[in-house]
């Protein structure tokens, strides 16, 4: 009898371990028919190669040590120790992708899940025997994967080039941007709770937008310790802070480590953004359950 019970469970456990593949394979694949692999490996590389050529870096000059620094479109040139140019090109570069890489993920994803769940693709999807609770959870995780490739490729192809021109390697930069995976984690399960609740991707991209510009108003009220004339203002000015995730926050945290060389940074956005991103993980599983996709 025992025997039995433990081929049958070698058995669903295989089973498991082939449906979980088969979903990131279709997350893949569904990554490729939207260009969105292609479209933002081209990006990183354009983007890596003007940091590439965009700064011409010599040896000598004044001091044997310091580097000439010259940037031709601009006209400008410095000299500056290695450690300092790597620095600031790196810094550039994390400046780059906590920023402006937010908005580019929200744009490349944020339709991936309501495209999954459309009538049509949905029947085919759900028809499997495969839990929907599995279904949305590999599709975020997934999700997160891909755009943590992606932004690895560009940062460490950044931090390669500048090793190269300067002969400095800014490993003590790496912590700061495996901090700044953790700027989109909120977002995939935000994303995924719009998207099974409306199947709607321009909703599943204002949504996101908006928490971030949200975050951002929250973020500004909380540093003037939301010291406003009326009550009811402050009130709703902390329940928009604690009840989005703090990637203006997480932004500054992160920046001003790197920037300031500080030892420790403020721990409070990255709790309160993981703690919201497992809300909404929970969420969007309780809604995917429970509701109809095939009619």
């Amino acid at each position: 009898m025992s025997s039995w019970n433990s081929r049958e469970a070698m058995t669903m456990g295989r089973d498991r371990i082939l449906q979980i593949c088969a979903l990131a394979w279709d997350t893949l694949l569904q990554a490729r028919r939207r260009w969105v692999l292609i479209s933002l490996f081209i990006l990183a590389t354009l983007v890596l190669a003007f940091y590439a050529f965009a700064v011409s870096v010599e040896r000598g000059g004044v001091d044997s040590e310091q580097l000439k620094v010259t940037f031709p479109f601009a006209h400008l040139a410095s000299e500056m120790s290695p450690e300092s140019f790597a620095h600031g090109m790196v810094m550039f570069v994390l400046g780059t992708n906590t920023f402006l890489g937010l908005f580019f993920f929200i744009l490349a994803f944020a339709g991936f899940i309501p495209e999954s769940i459309q009538k049509g693709s949905a029947d085919l999807l759900l028809s499997k025997p495969v839990p929907r609770w599995l279904v949305i959870s590999v599709k975020m995780v997934s999700i997160s994967l891909i755009a943590s490739l992606i932004a690895s490729y560009f940062f460490f192809g950044a931090l390669v080039i500048v090793w190269a021109k300067s002969g400095y390697f800014a490993g003590e930069m790496i912590p700061a941007f495996l901090l700044s995976i953790l700027l989109f984690q909120p977002m995939v399960p935000l994303m995924a709770l719009v998207g099974v609740a409306s199947r709607s991707t321009p909703l599943a991209v204002v949504a996101s937008i908006g928490a971030y510009i949200i975050s951002a108003l929250a973020f500004g009220a909380k540093r003037v310790d939301f010291s406003f004339t009326y009550e009811w203002i402050g009130g709703m000015m902390k329940g928009l802070y604690y009840g989005f995730p703090q990637l203006v926050g997480m932004q500054q945290s992160i920046l001003a480590k790197v920037g300031e060389g500080r030892s420790s940074f403020e721990t409070e956005p990255f709790i309160q953004s993981m703690i919201l991103c497992a809300v909404y993980f929970a969420l969007a599983i309780i809604i995917f359950q429970r509701k109809d996709y095939t009619s």
